[in-house]
């Protein structure tokens, strides 16, 4: 997309994924045999783009490396993070602040996020952002009542501009539309609003609902597929659920190399597992081993995890971790 630069925020630290983001950054927790952000990535190069920067911060020596080992032959994708910037990253919005000395000329920026599943041709956003002649887009979604409360909210006027926006709210609409984290912005009143705004550190919870209350142009992209934000255990183990069920079709590279699903249970590389094991509904990443004479329902089993000969563990009502040996 000519005259565009994307920005994927992939420097989260993924407090509420833990323990999985305890020894990665978020956006690099294995789902479904590769990294979270390389959802968004190939979403980028499936639509086409040719100027990616990946914004990192947490775990970022880990990002480089993954970037390296992996998206190394793709010269368009670029990491951006403190050491570049000269300073931390305080929130979403105030990274893209940081970085913008740093980027080449465009008149739009795509600001993604790097740790949500789901896929997209971002042109069809950028169709919809051009056509209403915005000041911003935003791509939203339908979402269910119980999955609401921790995202932020949007309602549209009749021609399908966004009327309000509110991040995680405590009241909530009959029929909740998400935003998506997937964001399009005329690059020069962007960088307007950082420059005179420094207190917006973040798009959900500053820049955003501050653009909407000021009468801009914020359009919304209603989005049909399927979209997940990786937020917590409870939907990461749901998004894995929804690939062994056939509700998600995550497409060419899924599952990894050397991972499987069997029957409802997903099976990282080189996981072991012993005699009369029954798995329902399980997440075992890569060099797990998993005894003799074992139960697991609803279980996520962390890289190099041991489950013990005759463990039974029940995640009802819930996803159970199993981290290390015997911390079950």
């Amino acid at each position: 997309m000519e005259g565009t630069v994307t920005l994927v925020l992939a420097g989260g630290e993924g407090s509420r994924l833990r323990p999985l983001t305890d020894l990665r950054p978020k956006p690099l927790v294995p789902f479904a045999g590769r990294p979270l952000v390389d959802f968004t990535l190939r979403n980028c190069l499936r639509s086409g783009l040719t100027r990616v920067f990946v914004l990192v911060q947490h775990g970022r020596h880990a990002m480089r490396e993954h970037l390296a080992r992996n998206w190394g032959g793709t010269p368009a994708i670029e990491a951006l993070g403190p050491e570049e910037a000269g300073r931390p990253f305080l929130g979403t919005a105030d990274a893209v602040r940081a970085v913008f000395p740093l980027l080449p000329p465009a008149r739009r920026l795509l600001v993604l996020a790097g740790d949500h599943v789901y896929r997209m041709d971002y042109r069809r956003l950028m169709r919809r952002h051009v056509g209403a002649e915005a000041a911003a887009t935003i791509s939203v979604v339908p979402t269910p009542l119980q999955r609401a409360a921790g995202l932020g909210l949007v309602t549209c006027d009749r021609r399908g501009f966004v009327a309000s926006f509110r991040e995680k709210p405590a009241d909530l609409p009959l029929h909740p539309v998400a935003s998506m984290g997937i964001y399009v912005f005329e690059r020069a009143l962007l960088e307007d609003y950082l420059a005179t705004d420094i207190l917006a550190l973040d798009f959900g919870r500053h820049l955003l609902p501050a653009m909407v209350a000021r009468g801009e142009r914020v359009a919304a992209h209603a989005f049909r597929g399927y979209w997940r934000d990786i937020a917590d255990i409870a939907a990461y183990h749901a998004a894995v659920m929804d690939i062994a069920r056939g509700a998600f079709d995550p497409g060419p590279g899924w599952p990894g190399a050397g991972c499987s699903f069997v029957n409802s249970t997903f099976l990282g590389r080189d996981v072991r597992l012993g005699a009369d094991v029954e798995l329902s509904e399980c997440v075992v990443l890569d060099g797990a081993r998993v005894g003799e004479h074992v139960k697991l329902r609803r279980v996520v089993v962390e890289e190099g995890a041991c489950v013990p000969d005759g463990a039974d563990l029940d995640g009802a009502g819930g996803v159970r971790i199993a981290a290390e040996a015997l911390s079950v």
